[in-house]
């Protein structure tokens, strides 16, 4: 398939906020993004004062499934930016502003940071419902199978030189498979995809949303690695919250358990395949470009959250040692 629309550059950007939104516009702001996937997002300025955020993807189809969900999303409760326009590929969002929750986390102390999670979590069960409420969990497209993973732990041996550890596939798939999930899901629920706005927190970015077991959006939010590594937080959170994102306790903490640890070896994969042979990136720069991190530090602060998440259930407490001998390395 050919792509059908412009290349994601600033003077695209330019010319669709200005056809769109039928007004001059008076800078656009270079991307922040060093390196790494290239941006598809840009601040755009208008001559009135205002600024909005222009985005390009990479077909019409794509643009006018997003800009449907963000409408109604937006109409039925949930915190998404205000759409303001759309056409061919470019969306024109309201500018909500450059804090995102990975740059807030950063920053915050740990009492202030949990009370922050509780909101990003608060505002996912809300994208949860308003999806559920504007049919989004028939009409959204089914995403990836959860199973997909399935390979990550051995990628992940490789990378660090170790030994591919043991995987009980057959006993994975039939936990991932026994919650298909048929919700309407975020999917790419990472903080560095959340604006705080005061106690406000806002979900953006819809581009990889669909139809999947919601514990795919609990698990990339407290997988990710703009969180600190805090357990008691963690508890504290998934006391609260878990039974929300649950049909069925046991099989919901099985789920968890197992695409948990496989997520967490997907973000170390995705960590060293961006570092490749050169140096570890500055977390300014991750911070600045919503970057994953791609840091020492975090990825070591994964490694260890996975032989944690792995030893609090029996059917994946036989990679804790593998996890362990990652942060290690």
């Amino acid at each position: 398939m050919t792509n059908d629309v412009d290349a994601a550059t600033p003077e695209a950007a330019h010319r669709a906020v200005e056809g769109l939104l039928a007004t001059d516009v008076t800078r656009v702001e270079p991307s922040r993004r060093l390196r790494g996937n290239p941006s598809e997002s840009f601040r755009v300025h208008l001559a009135d004062g205002r600024a909005v955020i222009a985005t390009c993807r990479t077909t019409a189809t794509r643009t006018a499934f997003e800009a449907q969900v963000l409408r109604t999303l937006r109409e039925n409760g949930a915190s998404v930016p205000r759409l303001l326009a759309a056409r061919g590929g470019w969306l024109v969002q309201e500018d909500l502003g450059s804090l995102r929750l990975s740059q807030r986390l950063d920053l915050t102390p740990t009492r202030d940071a949990t009370v922050l999670l509780h909101a990003a979590i608060d505002a996912l069960v809300s994208v949860h419902s308003a999806g559920r409420a504007a049919g989004l969990d028939r009409d959204a497209p089914a995403l990836p199978p959860p199973t997909r993973h399935l390979t990550m732990p051995a990628r992940l041996a490789e990378l660090v030189d170790l030994p591919t550890p043991f995987v009980d596939v057959t006993t994975f798939e039939r936990t991932l498979e026994a919650l298909p999930g048929s919700s309407f899901v975020k999917r790419d629920a990472r903080p560095a995809r959340a604006v705080v706005r005061g106690s406000t927190l806002v979900w953006f970015d819809f581009a990889r949303c669909g139809r999947g077991h919601r514990l795919v959006d609990l698990v990339a939010l407290l997988g990710d690695e703009a969180l600190p590594e805090h357990p008691k937080v963690e508890e504290e959170l998934l006391d609260a919250h878990l039974a929300r994102f649950l049909e069925s306790l046991h099989l919901g903490r099985a789920f968890f358990a197992v695409y948990g640890v496989l997520y967490l070896a997907r973000r170390l994969v995705r960590i060293l395949e961006l570092k490749g042979h050169g140096d570890w990136w500055p977390i300014e720069e991750c911070l600045d470009a919503d970057h994953p991190i791609v840091t020492e530090h975090a990825f070591r602060t994964l490694a260890l959250r996975a032989q944690r998440w792995s030893e609090r259930h029996p059917l994946t407490e036989s990679l804790t040692p593998f996890f362990l001998a990652v942060a290690t390395r």
